[in-house]
């Protein structure tokens, strides 16, 4: 038999809707809208950004197109500008990305414009070729 501690801060392995609502209630033009993020949201972005699309499936696959839009925006920024955000291929960006695509049409191009230019990483927003 083992014991384990509980930690009551410790983040839940996987996306929560509320949370994920509440960062898409708005658009993040810019880094300059990250400030408005907690410690706590800048922690759970960290261990939430490169979950695998299993995880995520559940949530994304109810966000509204507007809302995919502000999570593409979120994640893009956070990527950049938030230390330990670095996702490269496993980016929320890109199940985010093909969710809208599936569910409402490709995004715009000018939101795929938008990706490119506010980020360093190459998979977005489309994803790895093979």
């Amino acid at each position: 038999m083992s014991v384990t501690t509980w930690d009551p801060t410790q983040k839940p392995n996987h996306p929560e809707l509320t949370r994920v609502r509440g960062w898409t209630a708005q658009a993040w033009p810019s880094a300059d809208a990250l400030v408005q993020l907690s410690d706590d949201d800048r922690h759970t972005l960290q261990a939430w950004i490169t979950l695998d699309w299993t995880l995520w499936e559940p949530v994304i696959s109810q966000l509204t197109a507007s809302e995919l839009v502000h999570l593409m925006q979120l994640m893009t920024l956070a990527e950049g500008h938030i230390g330990g955000c670095d996702a490269g291929a496993k980016s929320t960006v890109i199940h985010a990305f093909r969710q809208h695509k599936a569910k409402f049409g490709a995004p715009d191009k000018e939101l795929v414009r938008w990706i490119k230019a506010n980020t360093q990483n190459r998979f977005l927003p489309y994803g790895p070729v093979l």
